[in-house]
């Protein structure tokens, strides 16, 4: 292990964000790999759909099928982390670009922000004059 992700797990053990999670007012799109081997995806969406039952309707939480931690293809880019990719990996991401990730993951990512500008725009405010604007956007 190096010595970065040393310090990175040592700052990270433990660290539980259920109560900000809770006082969240306004819309969330949290998104897990399904093949993800840092996060327990099917665990850690369940206490956010426990946590966010009953806030904003807006919110959507999903497990992305064939994803990576990064939400690349998992059949081609499975790894803890890129230091560990082999080099193949590597000229296969910069040649693949977008392509490199998961089927439908990003087009989601921004179909929901698309959403979410629309309803700003709807309620006649914009979303850089919004206290949250980095997050309705």
């Amino acid at each position: 292990m190096t010595p970065d992700r040393w310090q990175f797990l040592r700052r990270n053990h433990g660290a539980d964000a259920r109560a900000a999670l809770g006082r969240l007012d306004l819309p969330l799109l949290a998104i897990w790999s399904e093949d993800d081997l840092n996060v327990d995806a099917r665990r850690n969406a369940a206490i956010y759909r426990e946590i966010l039952a009953g806030h904003d309707a807006r919110s959507r939480i999903v497990i992305w099928p064939d994803a990576t931690h990064g939400l690349l293809k998992a059949n081609a880019y499975n790894w803890k982390l890129t230091e560990d990719w082999p080099l193949i990996a590597k000229l296969r991401f910069v040649l693949e670009w977008r392509y490199a990730y998961a089927p439908g993951a990003l087009d989601a990512i921004m179909d929901w922000m698309k959403g979410r500008a629309r309803t700003v725009r709807r309620h006649g405010g914009s979303a850089i004059a919004s206290r949250h604007w980095w997050l309705r956007v």
